[in-house]
């Protein structure tokens, strides 16, 4: 991957499934992860649990095995409000100290990260951007102009990176990368010299 020019791996997120893994089988593939790929990349472990409680127990596993950082998304199907959620990330975010990226993606989880939430949760120190897969490209561009301190909004879409790359997000988690990985960066590489043109011209 990192011969692709990709420069970080997600392990349990979305794509990989990490909802069907026994104990044993996340720790495998947390472990072949960090095995194969420890200091050539960035290594963040999805954390998503239905229990806040959990998603602490598996942060304290990623931080043992190595891992930089961490993504999270709100609790699934329980659907908590707004406040629910701040204290969910707060709390998992005030148990460890690895960096936290949170992940908004409603279709998967049933509630969205509202902008007013990042805008408070943006202030933790712990907590250090956040993966917009909701496909609301007007709530991207909100979070993107807000200008947040130390917080980074990560392009969460597939179909979606020359807007968000054009309004100025500096990352993308992509799922086409574990196919497509040369592909996905060449994209990247080539919409950031574009809007560099566009902007000297």
């Amino acid at each position: 991957m990192r011969r692709k020019g990709v420069t970080g791996i997600v392990a349990c997120g979305t794509t990989g499934e990490y909802y069907t893994f026994s104990p044993a089988e996340r720790e495998l593939v947390l472990t072949t992860i960090a095995d194969a790929a420890k200091g050539k990349v960035t290594l963040i472990a999805g954390i998503n649990s239905l229990s806040t409680n959990h998603s602490i127990e598996l942060a304290h596993q990623a931080k043992n095995l190595g891992y930089d950082g961490l993504m999270l998304s709100a609790n699934p199907y329980s659907l908590p409000d707004q406040d629910g959620i701040i204290a969910h990330f707060e709390t998992v975010a005030d148990a460890t100290d690895l960096p936290i990226i949170m992940y908004n993606f409603p279709a998967r989880v049933g509630v969205s990260i509202e902008f007013e939430t990042v805008a408070h949760l943006s202030k933790h120190p712990n907590i250090v951007g956040v993966k917009e897969s909701s496909g609301d490209f007007s709530h991207a561009l909100r979070m993107l102009q807000a200008d947040f301190e130390n917080f980074e909004v990560v392009c969460g879409c597939d179909d979606q990176p020359v807007d968000f790359f054009f309004w100025g997000a500096k990352s993308w988690i992509a799922g086409a990368a574990n196919v497509f990985p040369a592909e996905q960066v060449a994209l990247f590489e080539a919409t950031k010299k574009a809007i560099g043109t566009v902007l000297k011209n």
